[in-house]
């Protein structure tokens, strides 16, 4: 190798460190493309974040989790939350298992509204669909592997995710078109299938979801 070619090689960033970066400007260009879909609507990008979060809740979530989820204060999801419930889209009821605390749901209008903001229009998700099948696989099965990584050190929200839930068996089937098993449905369970947020997920314990995720990333 040229010396001039080894200094490149030598100055390459570490594949996590690039993969970072292109993380990095992906969630920039959705950000940007998110803005402009709910400026239409007179939503920010966090008022968009909780109508998603709760269009996925029929039951409502308290306002610690939606702040939680995503990463930002309780009073800044208070703020976005009142805006919300003067527009009429968010609802505030007292929370079923207690009756001290709300829960927060969609009113009518407001999940007419998340299901209209949740349409496929994204660039980055209509890009992401014109990959072949197989790429879109590996991509959501090493993306699920970093979940596994960040939730095993406490390092990010929690999800309803298939792989956390007691229903899931991993790899149970010899079949790699769809090695996994869904307990509930009884049937065998494409990698592509896998859920983020799961409506019908019963959180597993955490020596099991550690496991869980262990066996994926194997």
């Amino acid at each position: 190798m040229a010396p001039d070619q080894q200094a490149l090689w030598q100055d390459t960033p570490p594949a996590a460190q690039r993969l970072v970066a292109v993380l990095g400007r992906l969630v920039a260009v959705m950000r940007s493309d998110a803005w402009r879909a709910t400026s239409v609507e007179g939503l920010t990008p966090t008022q968009a974040d909780l109508l998603a979060l709760l269009a996925g809740r029929a039951s409502g979530a308290r306002l610690g989790w939606l702040a939680e989820q995503l990463r930002i204060t309780s009073a800044t999801a208070s703020d976005a939350v009142a805006s919300l419930v003067a527009k009429g889209w968010v609802q505030k009821a007292r929370a079923l298992d207690d009756a001290r605390a709300l829960s927060l749901s969609l009113t009518r209008t407001g999940r007419t509204l998340a299901r209209r903001l949740g349409a496929p229009s994204g660039v980055v998700e209509v890009a992401l669909g014109s990959l072949p099948l197989q790429t879109q696989d590996q991509l959501l099965a090493g993306l699920l592997q970093l979940v596994g990584e960040l939730q095993r050190n406490q390092d990010f929200p929690e999800l309803r995710t298939c792989v956390t839930c007691e229903h899931f068996e991993a790899h149970r089937h010899a079949d790699v078109g769809a090695p996994h098993h869904c307990h509930l449905v009884g049937a065998a369970l494409p990698a592509r299938l896998l859920r983020v947020d799961c409506p019908e997920h019963v959180a597993a314990s955490r020596a099991v979801q550690a496991g869980r995720w262990q066996a994926l990333r194997a």
